[in-house]
């Protein structure tokens, strides 16, 4: 898996914080070296193509997250 749970979650807050679409985000996390460090990747000379992957993992934390578990998360951080 590319992105750790840490990761994950980070990619969710910066779709908020940047106000922007999946493919948008993808975009800028394939040119911005302090999203990428803030994600807890490194793509290097690789980029991602696919924007789908934000949506599936807003899915995947939406299904295995509760809201009491992801503030206790940010909380702790």
């Amino acid at each position: 898996m590319l992105f750790s749970p840490k990761g994950r979650l980070a990619l969710m807050f910066l779709k908020h914080y940047a106000c922007c679409s999946d493919s948008r985000l993808i975009e800028q996390l394939n040119s911005n070296l302090d999203y990428q460090f803030f994600c807890d990747i490194s793509l290097g000379f690789n980029r991602l193509t696919n924007s789908k992957i934000v949506s599936q993992i807003r899915c995947e934390l939406a299904i295995c997250l509760d809201i009491y578990s992801v503030e206790k998360c940010l909380y702790a951080h």
